[in-house]
């Protein structure tokens, strides 16, 4: 079942100040890390704007290189598609957890953390090292509200603005 009209439940929780930037929780295995997530609330910036529907892909382009693929949707679900290829390179050798991207062929740097993620890596929540955007990805595009309600909860816990995280995933059908 998919969150939709549970969004303003989601609001309701309460938000936490993000009192700068917050340490990843535990190390990433980053080869665990690569293939595809999907995008399920995001505190968006201004170039996810109308973006729906939102899934990256991971690839490895050496030891401590990785290429994200952003693909969104424009307007809807199933408006035109839109890709982003995003370098990124790891910033911390020993937790992985941190990595720093380059967006408009190198023109822009960013760094974020990877605050949080399951044992399992069935999901994830990142951040900018600011914590000033964030998203929570997942493996699987179709989880049950509840979950989705504890992963959000637990971005406030981390110190990010859990009632600024939006819901981007699909739909309900």
């Amino acid at each position: 079942m998919r969150p939709g009209p549970c969004l303003a439940l989601f609001l309701a929780l309460p938000v936490l100040a993000f009192a700068g930037a917050t340490e990843p929780k535990k190390a990433i295995d980053l080869d665990r890390f690569m293939g595809r997530w999907y995008e399920l609330m995001r505190i968006p910036n201004m170039a996810e704007r109308n973006c729906h529907a939102a899934h990256q892909d991971w690839s490895r382009l050496g030891p401590d290189h990785f290429m994200i693929l952003q693909t969104c949707h424009n307007d809807t679900d199933n408006g035109p598609e839109r890709q982003m290829r995003t370098p990124a390179r790891l910033l911390d050798p020993v937790s992985h957890a941190k990595f720093e991207a380059s967006f408009f062929a190198g023109l822009i740097h960013r760094k974020y953390w990877v605050l949080d993620h399951a044992d399992d890596y069935g999901w994830m929540i990142a951040s900018t090292d600011d914590g000033k955007y964030a998203s929570v990805l997942t493996r699987n595009p179709d989880i049950p509200a509840a979950e989705l309600a504890d992963l959000k909860a637990r971005a406030g816990r981390l110190g990010l603005e859990a009632t600024r995280l939006v819901f981007v995933g699909r739909a309900e059908h």
